[in-house]
């Protein structure tokens, strides 16, 4: 299932996605100065060789192997059952 992992926050630098609000991120939580450091730190993390950059948004998501929800196809009956 796709999962949204970092966030690009001044310049170039990277922080993890906790749900803050981008202005309330700190020198603390930035995990990579470049996105080469970001992308080593994501395969440290979570094992994943792939990654989905979103330059427009600045988000990096991975596909973290679990399968997503299970939904139930609708079902129609002809007959108005």
């Amino acid at each position: 299932m796709k999962k949204s992992v970092l966030k690009r926050i001044k310049g170039d630098s990277w922080a993890e996605i906790t749900g803050a609000v981008i202005s309330e991120y700190s020198n603390e939580d930035i995990v990579g100065e470049t996105l080469t450091d970001a992308l080593s730190y994501i395969y440290k993390k979570y094992k994943v060789r792939i990654f989905e950059v979103d330059a427009g948004t600045g988000i990096i998501s991975i596909d973290d192997g679990k399968p997503g929800p299970i939904t139930k196809p609708k079902q129609y009956s002809l007959y108005d059952d």
